[in-house]
């Protein structure tokens, strides 16, 4: 049965509180049309400054949007946690895949034609690596060993030196709340078709069913993964923006640890001097938007398939056999 993942392309709003933000939103809107003239449903986008629609109007407090607002028709919204449960279900559906969860690297080096890695759970050996561990990439890759120097294992396409503490991914910590509104409040408080709400310190996204989230905090070199009082700010935030959330329940509160790259794009390639081994991360706060591209994309190129693809959020598409081809995301019969 399919499972379906949150997905939607409801949009986005932006407040702009004085005549300097609806100039910066103005440069926004004229900016976005020209790199995204279209929805990704198809037909012309919207990117305007203007007033609120009939709609959402009262959604907010009276002096929110004094000068305006910055509206565009592109901007996609998924829940995450659905998306993540859907694609592991999904690939363990997939013939002659097997999918192992809580493997923890300890070790991983070169043996010739394949790459070794060992765990406390065992040891697996594959002609093809690709690391994808999030803001942990950086310390997977300094595990990387061979019968030879392992200093020469240099990460290429402009990636820094594997292993290098100073140019690694650094951590961002996030938090963020899923709050429930009662039945009774809704649509009035939060229509189904509601925008995203982007306002200076708070993201405000309605999943349907009455299911808001509110983030997110950035906290820069954090590493647990508990929930404070900065989120307890970041709910405030969402209240005040829009008063009917005071009487929401606080469902669920939870944080993560963001991939932050030394430099402003993820870090996708290939390995230099290490055929088989791939690094994929650095996604930041646009890693969830990009993934099923930079997947494809050094997929494609992993297995051969298109080994001249651009890897990256702007190259081509890959064209990748049927079985790898993306389609409905359906759960194992």
């Amino acid at each position: 049965a399919a499972r379906p993942a949150g997905y939607r392309v409801g949009g986005r709003i932006t407040p702009l509180a004085d005549q300097t933000a609806r100039d910066r939103g103005e440069a926004q809107a004229r900016d976005g049309q020209r790199r995204m003239p279209r929805s990704p449903l198809g037909g012309p986008a919207t990117w305007r400054v203007g007033g609120a629609s009939a709609e959402w109007a009262g959604l907010f407090a009276a002096d929110i949007g004094a000068a305006g607002w910055l509206i565009d028709s592109v901007s996609a919204q998924i829940d995450a946690e659905r998306y993540a449960a859907a694609l592991l279900a999904a690939a363990r559906g997939l013939p002659g895949l097997t999918v192992t969860t809580g493997w923890s690297v300890e070790a991983l080096r070169g043996t010739g034609a394949d790459w070794r890695l060992d765990s406390a759970s065992g040891t697996l050996l594959a002609r093809q690596v690709i690391i994808a561990a999030g803001w942990h990439a950086g310390r997977i890759a300094g595990l990387i060993g061979a019968a030879d120097d392992p200093a020469r294992y240099r990460v290429g396409a402009g990636i820094p030196a594997v292993g290098s503490a100073a140019r690694a991914d650094r951590p961002v910590k996030g938090q963020a709340a899923r709050l429930s509104l009662d039945p009774a409040l809704r649509p009035a408080t939060a229509p189904e078709t509601m925008p995203a709400v982007q306002a200076p310190g708070v993201f405000i996204v309605h999943h349907g069913g009455g299911a808001v989230a509110v983030g997110a905090t950035s906290e820069a070199g954090e590493t647990d993964c508990a929930t404070d009082a900065g989120l307890d700010g970041v709910i405030a935030r969402a209240v005040a923006l829009m008063p009917a959330l005071v009487a929401a329940r606080v469902e669920r509160r939870w944080a993560g640890i963001r991939p932050r790259p030394p430099g402003t794009l993820p870090r996708i390639g290939q390995v230099a001097d290490a055929p088989g081994l791939w690094h994929a991360s650095g996604g930041f706060k646009i890693g969830l938007a990009l993934a099923h591209h930079a997947g494809l994309a050094v997929a494609a190129a992993a297995l051969g398939i298109e080994p001249g693809a651009a890897i990256g959020p702007f190259g081509p598409a890959p064209r990748l056999p049927a079985a790898f081809a993306p389609g409905p995301v359906r759960a194992p019969a």
